[in-house]
């Protein structure tokens, strides 16, 4: 159902009188009846007969009082607000523009006749204004019987039902709520307290000293009233911890800190393959909290150039090298002054150079370096280095002008290094004394920081092998004398008896008797002294012996290299050999078989 309210349009009273007058002359000039009549009355008709006018001096009387009847009666009948129902089809209409429409001649509905304008004691067509009264009824809104509606009682419940629920939802979404003190609390605590009376939590963070965690303020003071659903921000704090700033360069690095509020910065800088200013370590290191006090200090990289160790301990600038990513070697000189500490480099401090490059060191003897009483007293005796000093090996290595060629320490934190000069033997220190390759490409004076010995390799100068009767027990012999071994326990070789001009007593210059003690001779049989197991018969001419020192066993292995004879001599503790379960024909043919291999 639409209704519309038809406004109220005032209208003039002499225009009004001007248009009924002229209605009624123009319909009685035509000898036609015109029906005046006004809501809720019979109305009045008048018959004009134009043959025979009525007497015209009374007639202005006459017009003037009906003028004034109906002028009152039309004036209320037109302002009266016209009303239009619509509902389906049915229309019900009455407005201003319908009373004037009946004024001029014509009702709204084009049914209702017009009214006839003459004398007052003229009597009206009963029949007449009774027919046009009832279809004047019908149709006038005025006059006509509403009729019922019955479904606007549940048009108004709808109506009812859903202004009420708008009504709570507005008033809900009004309703006032008292903010809470989250001061203290937990972000976590805060964020429920907030929600639980109806509004929602906007968290900020900032960083403080210290743990962090807890609310230090809030925007809206705790018991303010606020509107429900309303956002309330407040402010938690977050205790500094180092972000993860490895890889990144220097700017974006200090600008990460500088956000969480630090306070100053070291730069470090460090030889490395990656693009300079690169961050390579931080400390405090990543993960760890910080305050806004703390200096923060960056290493960052640069292209590899070398530190200035002048002036620095031995241990200390080899250590500043290998953090630099190049190599130490250290060579020993005489000075008056500065005894332990690095004289000279050569690259000199600052010169670019490759990553891994070697650094030639020289450092001063130290006073006591001179004169000190390794214990040791001769280069060959290998089974005395297990049982000195390792700072007492580098000394003595110093002190016999051997250069320190390799060096590096072991996952097990044991010394492999390598010792040389010319024209004499070379010493390896490794714990794997029979394999070529275990040796180091680093040049570190490992032995004098300590590096524990758990083996030795002597590998001995040709000049001196040219010396001796080539594959052949007598070599042997000659080397366990020079090198202070004996306690023979096993011996191997593939060289046929027959060829072997070796003899049990051999003459050493010096009227000693070099042959086999009884208790060697008794341990080791024949077949095991003068022939070779099958996986050793390929090999080029050799002799491998095998002997105890003490809780070591060393081993002496003569072979023949090209058209030369060449000796190795190895000493090591006894648990070296623990895959051979102390059988010492294994440990002979071990021995043999993995350094000619190689």
């Amino acid at each position: 159902m639409h209704v519309e309210l038809g406004k109220t349009q005032p209208v003039a009273v002499d225009s009004l009188d001007d248009k009924v007058h002229q209605a009624a002359v123009s319909q009685g000039s035509r000898g036609e009846t015109v029906r005046m009549s006004s809501p809720g009355s019979q109305g009045d008709t008048h018959r004009i007969n134009p043959a025979n006018p009525p007497d015209m001096q009374d007639a202005p009387t006459r017009v003037q009082q009906d003028k004034d009847k109906r002028r009152k009666e039309l004036e209320t009948y037109i302002t009266t607000p016209a009303t239009k129902v619509m509902f389906g089809e049915e229309t019900e209409v009455g407005d201003v523009d319908a009373g004037f429409d009946r004024i001029g001649g014509s009702s709204a509905s084009g049914s209702v006749p017009p009214a006839a304008v003459g004398s007052s004691d003229t009597q009206a067509d009963d029949t007449n204004v009774q027919g046009n009264d009832d279809a004047s009824a019908e149709e006038n809104p005025y006059n006509a019987k509403k009729k019922k509606r019955p479904w606007l009682i549940p048009l108004i419940i709808v109506l009812a039902i859903v202004a009420g629920v708008g009504i709570f939802f507005y008033v809900r979404s009004t309703q006032q709520v008292t903010m809470p003190d989250l001061s203290g609390l937990s972000e976590d605590d805060a964020t429920k307290a907030v929600q639980d009376v109806g509004l929602v939590a906007d968290v900020e963070h900032t960083y403080v000293d210290g743990d962090g965690g807890y609310v230090l303020s809030q925007e809206v003071p705790a018991n303010q009233t606020v509107r429900r659903g309303s956002h309330v921000r407040f402010t938690v704090g977050q205790g500094r911890i180092m972000p993860d700033i490895i890889g990144k360069s220097k700017d974006d690095a200090m600008a990460a800190l500088n956000k969480m509020g630090v306070g100053g910065y070291h730069l470090a800088y460090q030889n490395s393959s990656k693009e300079n200013d690169t961050v390579l370590a931080v400390d405090p290191d990543v993960g760890q909290p910080f305050s806004s006090t703390d200096t923060i200090t960056l290493t960052l990289a640069q292209d590899f150039v070398v530190p200035d160790v002048i002036g620095m301990a031995e241990d200390e600038a080899v250590k500043e090298l290998e953090q630099s990513g190049l190599k130490a070697n250290v060579s020993y000189v005489d000075a008056d002054s500065g005894a332990g500490t690095v004289q000279s480099s050569d690259p000199q401090a600052g010169t670019k150079v490759a990553e891994g490059q070697t650094i030639n060191l020289s450092v001063v003897k130290k006073d006591d370096d001179k004169d000190e009483d390794t214990g040791l007293t001769d280069a060959r005796h290998v089974a005395d280095y297990l049982s000195a000093r390792p700072q007492s090996v580098a000394t003595f290595m110093s002190q016999q002008g051997y250069t320190l060629r390799t060096g590096s320490i072991t996952d097990s934190d044991y010394a492999q290094c390598s010792y040389a000069k010319d024209d004499a033997d070379t010493l390896y220190f490794t714990p794997e004394p029979h394999s070529k390759g275990a040796n180091s490409s680093d040049v570190q004076d490992v032995l004098s920081r300590g590096a524990a010995i758990a083996g030795v390799r002597l590998e001995l100068v040709s000049s001196y092998m040219d010396g001796l009767s080539g594959v052949s027990e007598a070599s042997v012999e000659r080397i366990m004398k020079d090198c202070a071994l004996n306690s023979e326990q096993a011996s191997i070789t593939n060289v046929p008896e027959a060829d072997d001009s070796s003899s049990d007593t051999t003459d050493t210059g010096e009227g000693e008797d070099t042959s086999k003690d009884t208790e060697t001779s008794a341990t080791a049989s024949s077949s095991e002294t003068n022939q070779a197991s099958d996986t050793l018969s390929n090999r080029p001419r050799f002799r491998c012996t095998v002997g105890t020192s003490g809780n070591n066993v060393w081993t002496v292995l003569v072979y023949q290299q090209g058209s030369s004879t060449a000796g190795v001599v190895t000493c090591a503790p006894r648990s070296a050999y623990s895959q051979q379960h102390g059988d010492y024909k294994q440990i002979t043919t071990y021995a043999a078989q993995t350094y000619l291999a190689q």
